[in-house]
């Protein structure tokens, strides 16, 4: 009994002491095992090249894409100048192309019948020509044109169906609609528009700039213009306006550009390429810089690790990235893509958390 005492009672002294204190492990862990400790998506521990960004000033060719519309400047309303009934309408659909001249539509209207009317009684009467040229005047003023009023005269009849014809070429545009909601039978009030036409003597190319990019861009600077139909085709137009816009929460600006009609068609796509000069500002390589969708980010070395850094980007140009972020001498990464854990999601910080 003594003997099995003695070994047991050797066996518990030559054990280490069980400490109650609570962390001692983690006190263990040193601060430089700390840092690359950190989760993958937050810190990379590598070895890699680091640069800074440039200072410069840069000029930059701007490729916009915008299309081909109708020029504003250019249209004229169709309105009815009496109250009556639509017994033919010759336009079938909006956007439909009319010559200067061609019937649009025949209208009945009681009161031209009758003015008409007046005309033809007042002729038989041999009244005094200042009478004859008010009934003239009157028939002119309801729309009917001077064709049509000879035609009375010489029938001695009124027209019942008063023929409505286009004043100038163009593109007849009711809505942005492609059917359209006035038909025959329809009844018109007097000065009810009608439809609006669009001269086709000339088109409008509407491109839409960022907001932080459309104070570069000036009235009458040269622009290169080419068809995404044609990419070989360019031509060379001026900017005749740039108008800024704040539509569904969106700042930016709208950049017409007015061409020759024969040129291009109404819808077509275009691709713009302006040259703009870019005032002193900070720079990096494309390579520099990640890519997430809506945002875009870089590494920033601290000490032995990278930690990753939001930034905010602007323009691009022969493989460099306008950085709108004030990231000073910072030391970034060269080659931000072999720093990128393709198992992970990268976690980026502001830049301005930077110690």
């Amino acid at each position: 009994m003594l003997l099995f005492f003695v070994p047991v009672m050797m066996i518990l002294s030559c054990k280490e002491p069980i400490s109650h204190k609570t962390g001692h492990r983690e006190e263990a862990f040193g601060e430089e095992v700390r840092k690359v400790a950190q989760p993958v998506n937050e810190t990379i521990v590598a070895s890699a090249p680091v640069i800074s960004a440039d200072s410069m000033s840069r000029s930059v060719d701007l490729e916009l894409k915008g299309r081909i519309t109708y020029d504003e400047r250019k249209k004229t309303a169709v309105s009815s100048r009496v109250a009556g009934r639509i017994e033919k309408l010759a336009i079938k659909y909006s956007f439909q192309p009319v010559r200067k001249g061609q019937l649009i539509m025949e209208i009945y209207s009681p009161d031209l019948v009758a003015a008409q009317r007046e005309l033809l009684f007042l002729r038989k009467e041999n009244l005094k020509d200042e009478v004859l040229r008010s009934a003239f005047q009157k028939l002119r003023f309801l729309g009917m044109s001077q064709t049509q009023i000879n035609q009375v005269i010489a029938s001695g009849t009124p027209i019942q169906k008063v023929a409505v014809y286009s004043p100038l070429s163009g593109f007849v545009v009711e809505s942005d609609a492609p059917s359209l909601a006035i038909r025959e039978g329809q009844y018109l009030a007097a000065g009810e528009r009608i439809f609006t036409i669009y001269s086709n003597s000339s088109v409008v190319a509407e491109f839409s700039v960022d907001a932080n990019q459309a104070s570069m861009v000036f009235k009458g600077q040269k622009v290169t213009l080419s068809s995404l139909d044609k990419p070989d085709y360019s031509t060379i137009g001026t900017v005749g306006l740039i108008e800024p816009v704040v539509r569904d929460g969106e700042n930016f600006s709208l950049m017409r550009i007015y061409l020759p009609s024969e040129r291009f068609l109404i819808g077509e796509m275009l691709q713009a390429k302006i040259s703009v000069s870019v005032k002193k500002s900070l720079w990096l390589p494309q390579s520099a810089i990640v890519d997430l969708g809506n945002r875009s980010m870089v590494f920033v070395k601290e000490e032995n690790t990278f930690v990753p850094k939001r930034i905010e980007t602007g323009l691009r140009a022969d493989g460099f990235v306008q950085v709108l972020t004030n990231v000073g001498n910072l030391p970034i990464a060269r080659d931000a893509a072999y720093l990128v854990d393709s198992e992970s999601f990268v976690n980026p910080i502001d830049v301005n958390n930077v110690k």
